[in-house]
């Protein structure tokens, strides 16, 4: 058994009984921060999963579901799960190219990118002033 199932289940069926009704296997399957995570990717819920996390310390993965089945409204629900991409977009040479040339730590470097509005453009530009430009 999946997380996702867990989900489906808060989700779609709200069985009362379903937790008490899982093998022990199935029950070390059920995570309630990464329930929680899900559940907040759905938009309606976000809120509500938010409001939830300060007790997740003190609930038991059985009152955790119970709760959540309880409180969210019977329904099909998509909820986006959002993962890291696999792979750097920049490699390390690059990212040591750029921060040798803004002068900063190439921490501040990757951040940078992510927030300036045409990384590809800047680190060709960068490339071209090094003579790195393998175009």
């Amino acid at each position: 058994m999946t997380i996702f199932n867990h989900i489906k289940e808060i989700y779609q069926n709200q069985d009362i009984n379903y937790f008490d009704n899982l093998s022990d296997e199935d029950k070390s399957t059920y995570y309630p921060y990464m329930i929680n995570k899900i559940i907040s990717m759905t938009f309606n819920f976000c809120q509500l999963a938010n409001e939830v996390q300060v007790y997740l310390t003190q609930l038991k993965p059985r009152e955790h579901y119970l709760f959540y089945s309880n409180i969210i409204p019977k329904g099909n629900y998509y909820s986006k799960y959002i993962k890291k991409s696999g792979k750097a977009k920049y490699s390390d040479e690059d990212i040591k190219l750029l921060s040798q040339y803004l002068q900063i730590s190439t921490k501040e470097t990757k951040y940078y990118l992510t927030i300036v509005s045409k990384p590809d453009e800047l680190l060709l530009t960068v490339k071209t002033y090094y003579g790195k430009n393998k175009d």
